[in-house]
């Protein structure tokens, strides 16, 4: 059974490494659209598109998941995944 855990819209545990059929888009310098298949993969590479630009909180905004059209997480500046 998958385990996820949920603390204030915080998603963690099972339910980041869950494969899923998933975009991110975020923008650094310019805009990103991958195809991920986890919220884990997602936040991956918004950490590495940060880390790659040297950016700071205040240059860029948030990664958002979709699952199809509907945006189903957001990723903030540190990484983290929150249900949206």
């Amino acid at each position: 059974m998958n385990q996820a855990a949920f603390s204030d819209n915080e998603i963690t545990g099972d339910a980041l490494t869950e494969p899923r059929k998933l975009i991110a888009r975020y923008e650094t310098d310019h805009r990103h659209t991958v195809t991920v298949n986890s919220l884990e993969e997602a936040s991956e590479h918004w950490q590495a598109s940060i880390a790659e630009g040297c950016f700071g909180a205040s240059e860029v905004g948030s990664c958002d998941i979709y699952e199809g059209s509907k945006v189903v997480a957001r990723i903030s500046y540190n990484g983290r995944v929150w249900a949206v």
